[in-house]
């Protein structure tokens, strides 16, 4: 029996939606109890973000170039990783705010 699609495209959104509040509350719950510095956690917060955009512009975009290959379930699989992206920029200023509030590329927030 074949998945429904509009189902799996549901599950896709919200995975996307809720990762960047699942990477924020699992930081803050580390920062809480373990009283660790979440500065070392910066870079890859960073990479994640980066990746994670990179990666989803170029699903979305030969998606939508190439629409008779991909069906349109990968325009949002793409669409979905960039917001996702842009989603963890929440969390790494989170980190940055309350670990290196002092630190050159945090002025300008």
């Amino acid at each position: 029996m074949a998945p429904d699609m509009k189902l799996m495209l549901i599950g896709v959104l919200e995975i996307g939606a809720a990762f960047p509040f699942v990477t924020i509350g699992v930081l803050a719950a580390i920062a809480r109890f373990w009283k660790v510095d979440l500065c070392q956690t910066l870079p890859w917060l960073r990479t994640m973000r980066w990746v994670g955009w990179l990666v989803g512009n170029a699903v979305a975009s030969v998606a939508l170039v190439s629409h008779r290959v991909f069906p349109t379930f990968w325009v949002y699989v793409g669409l979905s990783m960039v917001s996702t992206s842009a989603g963890l920029a929440i969390s790494e200023q989170w980190v940055k705010r309350r670990d290196a509030p002092d630190s050159p590329s945090n002025s300008a927030v």
